[in-house]
């Protein structure tokens, strides 16, 4: 019954847990780091060390923290990674559902991946300008792949620290960033859309191309207008059309089949 309670107070939004004050920091990492990461969070950790080996990168971890005693409450970050990371695929998925109106379980996968991918979880790192607190190795540089993994980190962290609530509070300071991963997403969409239909209606005015030859009357403007004109001389005798200008001038670039002169 206990252990059914504790998970229940991580998921309550109610319980606000009651900070420690002693707690005896280690030489690696500083209260004022401390200070300016809650303060960025907007989160005050009951247990500091949760944050701390938030922090903690394996390299750095197997280097100077696994072979000394006094450092033996610290862990790398990789378990708070692992839970951070299932966390974050919640939050997105939530989102998609409820604030974007996607209801398509195709649409929700698909936008999920971009909002989850370490590109989009380096982004929301930088947003929050805290990379540089992330304890590696010596000759390490920090790698977007280390910046994903410390996003998750710290969701999991909060998470272990107090409950979903909170983690969603930290989650919800990158939503600027990942609403313009989604509108950038729907630009290229709706660019790929274009594309397309354009493609089909050239593919259809490249199968005449056994049949007419002609000319793009305009073909000297620079702009290429919306329309021309095009007179074709074909083998049954004379006929016009119009076709959109940029298609005659696709098609007299890759093909040949009209002739600018």
């Amino acid at each position: 019954m206990k252990k059914n309670k504790q998970t229940i107070d991580r998921i309550s939004t109610k319980k606000i847990p009651e900070i420690k004050t002693n707690f005896d920091f280690p030489d690696f990492f500083s209260l004022e780091n401390v200070n300016l990461i809650e303060n960025v969070l907007g989160f005050k950790f009951t247990n500091k060390r949760n944050l701390i080996c938030a922090f903690i990168h394996s390299s750095y971890y197997n280097e100077f923290i696994s072979n000394n005693p006094s450092y033996s409450g610290y862990s790398d970050n990789e378990l708070m990674e692992n839970i951070g990371d299932s966390i974050v695929n919640f939050f997105g998925s939530s989102y998609l559902f409820f604030e974007s109106g996607v209801k398509s379980p195709g649409e929700i996968t698909e936008m999920r991946k971009k909002i989850v991918s370490n590109e989009s979880l380096t982004k929301y790192i930088d947003f929050l300008d805290i990379s540089k607190f992330l304890l590696v190795g010596k000759g390490q540089k920090i790698t977007n792949s280390m910046k994903a993994d410390l996003f998750e980190s710290i969701i999991g962290a909060v998470y272990i620290d107090s409950n979903l609530y909170y983690a969603k509070k930290v989650f919800d300071l990158v939503t600027p960033v990942f609403v313009s991963l989604l509108n950038e997403n729907d630009k290229n969409k709706n660019e790929n859309e274009e594309v397309k239909t354009e493609k089909k209606e050239i593919k259809i005015i490249v199968q005449e191309k056994n049949r007419f030859k002609g000319t793009c009357l305009l073909h000297n403007n620079p702009l290429f207008e919306k329309t021309c004109s095009l007179k074709y001389k074909c083998k049954r005798g004379n006929c016009s059309n119009q076709y959109p200008c940029k298609q005659v001038f696709l098609i007299a670039k890759s093909c040949g089949c009209i002739e600018n002169k």
